[in-house]
């Protein structure tokens, strides 16, 4: 998606790693949103 930025946090559950939590953004401002979805 290229204009993204993703971050999580991970958690090891006994000797497994899981997801906790996961964000996925992206890095446009909020008043140029409508205009990118327009445009892509």
């Amino acid at each position: 998606m290229k204009i993204c930025r993703g971050s999580g946090v991970l958690e090891n559950v006994d000797g497994t790693w899981k997801i906790a939590h996961y964000i996925l953004s992206i890095t446009v401002p909020n008043d140029h949103v409508a205009e990118l979805i327009r445009i892509k």
